[in-house]
């Protein structure tokens, strides 16, 4: 699977949440293209899509795949961003966990 993206198209905004001020970025339009981690997440054709009881997540979950991994470890890599949100010079980027969500409410 090749995932492309491009820094320019970037909309980025740093936030802060609860009482400790815990900070959070939001980065929109992170994929040149989004088709193939729609496909990626459409193909359910091995079963991989499951409820994880230990998690407390409403619904089920597969593991994103590894290309979208590296666009993440290289978004934080980007001294644009870097420098505009305050975060650290080519930070250590270890994602522990990366999944492709899914719950559905009745209508």
């Amino acid at each position: 699977m090749t995932i492309t993206w491009t820094p320019k198209c970037w909309k980025t905004e740093a936030l802060a949440f609860g009482h400790e001020e815990l900070p959070v970025v939001l980065v929109d339009n992170v994929l040149d293209d989004i088709e193939p981690l729609l496909a990626y997440a459409c193909d359910d054709s091995q079963g991989q899509f499951q409820c994880d009881n230990k998690s407390f997540y409403p619904g089920i979950r597969k593991a994103a795949p590894a290309a979208y991994a590296n666009v993440i470890r290289a978004l934080f890599r980007d001294r644009k961003l870097q420098s505009g949100l305050n975060l650290p010079i080519d930070p250590e980027i270890d994602i522990v966990q990366m999944y492709l969500s899914m719950v559905t409410l009745p209508s």
